[in-house]
């Protein structure tokens, strides 16, 4: 079994092979272990792509137009 695609853009390659392995691990005694393992990646994922928009936000201009077209790709509707 793999992981379907994800709708969120900080989902690594890493995570989903995290994901992979916790779900072909259920019903094991090492299924708890790898829960965490998962959850740990996953979350690194996150924390590293919120600190790449924190960025991005950053180095905006003071265009309206590139502020609204970042709000939408961060909403997950691009």
């Amino acid at each position: 079994m793999s992981a379907k695609n994800l709708s969120h853009p900080w989902i690594s390659k890493a995570s989903r092979l995290a994901m992979d392995k916790k779900r072909n691990a259920e019903g094991t005694i090492e299924f708890s272990a790898l829960q965490r393992a998962c959850s740990d990646q996953v979350h690194e994922d996150y924390q590293k792509y919120i600190q790449s928009m924190k960025q991005k936000v950053d180095t905006l201009s003071n265009s309206p137009k590139q502020w609204w077209e970042l709000s939408t790709q961060l909403m997950l509707k691009s």
